[in-house]
């Protein structure tokens, strides 16, 4: 059965008076007259209202450093009160925010967003995104997030949007029953993401980018958790065990290393206002130096149909030369799935922390853990699953 993708939430009309932003040095006058302020809701934030504190938080706690502030929690007035420095002057309610890990992110009008570190590795982080940035912003011709303005103090920075606000669902309902825009689609991921994987050397990238990736959970967290939220399933248990096992085992050749998103997924990508014209990435918050097969793991965006996915990498390979493997790329898949198995601790069937109910999450994990460790229709968990 096909996954079910997070409604995109609706824009918030406003109209305000803003003065001119100073960007690099030069006054840009922001547009302002029937702007939108596009609020970005993660699936995680709208599945568990009120959840906004990243774990270890305590309750109301705000750090300070010196010259700048970490605020594990952030209220529309003091982000008002900030973004004074970058000329914009906002009433605080014409801000809606929204926690998304270590930052804050605001939707500002104009087509902007601007993201707040929320703890010292929220800031750390955002600096390591600026510099990817803007190295794919010289070296690759789509397009990816222009950084308008860091802030002196180092709270915040001011960012463009890319693409248009779409209905993924919809497009994932069109591209089931119309393989060729399906291919399309998959064609123009493959030609960004081998400019993205050929364009960026390592030395450019050393000391400074992650060789490690994060994702929804470290790995060795996934075998506890998933105790927490399938303890009746022994089977799956012992799945995971061995997929993270031929995970660790994996030697991966420096040749297949390079820029990674390791999101790569319809949440991320920029598409324009028809639906299958794929123009850019955002979102490379968890970016780093590894091997390439990481950002095709999740283009299997349904489990009966892998055309997506072999398009992408088809495209990818006349335009790299480089034929991927796709046995390494079912078993990253399969490793993201039980991670955002594990990852669902404390919700219930059926909340969508990340976008799936708990049916939807088996069904995924099951699938993807056959794919790796079965041949055919081996009946792993009771039930044949379809080839591809």
């Amino acid at each position: 059965m096909p996954f079910t993708a997070p409604a995109v939430m609706p824009m918030r009309a406003v109209a305000t008076e803003i003065p001119p932003l100073e960007i690099a040095g030069q006054a840009q006058t922001l547009r302002t007259s029937g702007c939108a302020i596009l609020v970005w809701r993660s699936v995680a934030v709208a599945a568990r209202a009120g959840a906004v504190r990243a774990p270890g938080d305590r309750p109301s706690a705000t750090h300070h450093r010196v010259g700048a502030m970490w605020k594990h929690e952030l209220d529309p007035a003091q982000a008002a009160s900030a973004l004074l420095r970058a000329g914009l002057s906002l009433r605080p309610e014409q801000l809606v925010l929204e926690r998304r890990d270590e930052r804050w992110l605001v939707g500002l009008p104009g087509r902007r967003l601007a993201w707040f570190a929320a703890t010292a590795e929220g800031e750390r982080s955002l600096a390591v995104e600026r510099r990817v940035l803007r190295l794919l912003r010289a070296r690759c011709s789509f397009r990816v997030p222009e950084v308008l303005f860091v802030d002196p103090l180092g709270e915040f920075e001011i960012r463009t949007m890319v693409g248009m606000p779409v209905d993924v669902a919809a497009i994932m309902r069109r591209l089931r029953t119309d393989p060729a825009t399906e291919r399309r689609v998959g064609e123009q991921i493959g030609r960004i993401l081998a400019e993205q994987h050929t364009r960026i050397a390592a030395r450019e990238v050393e000391g400074w980018l992650p060789r490690t990736l994060t994702g929804p959970l470290p790995l060795e967290r996934v075998p506890p958790q998933l105790e927490g939220v399938v303890p009746d399933r022994p089977d799956l248990h012992a799945a995971a065990s061995e997929v993270l096992a031929r995970y660790d085992a994996l030697s991966v050749a420096p040749g297949d290393h390079a820029l990674i998103h390791t999101d790569v997924g319809f949440h991320n990508l920029a598409i324009e206002k028809d639906g299958i014209s794929v123009t850019g990435l955002f979102d490379y918050d968890s970016a780093a130096w590894g091997d390439r097969h990481h950002d095709f793991r999740i283009l299997i965006y349904d489990l009966e149909r892998p055309g997506l996915l072999k398009a992408a990498m088809e495209a990818y390979g006349r335009a790299t030369g480089i034929a991927l493997c796709s046995e390494r790329i079912l078993l990253y898949n399969a490793v993201v799935a039980f991670s955002y198995l594990a990852y669902r601790v404390g919700a219930r069937p059926e909340e969508r922390p990340c976008g799936r109910t708990l049916d939807e999450d088996l069904r995924w994990c099951e699938w993807a853990a056959e794919k790796v460790l079965g041949t055919g229709r081996r009946r792993l968990f009771g039930h044949a699953v379809p080839d591809e």
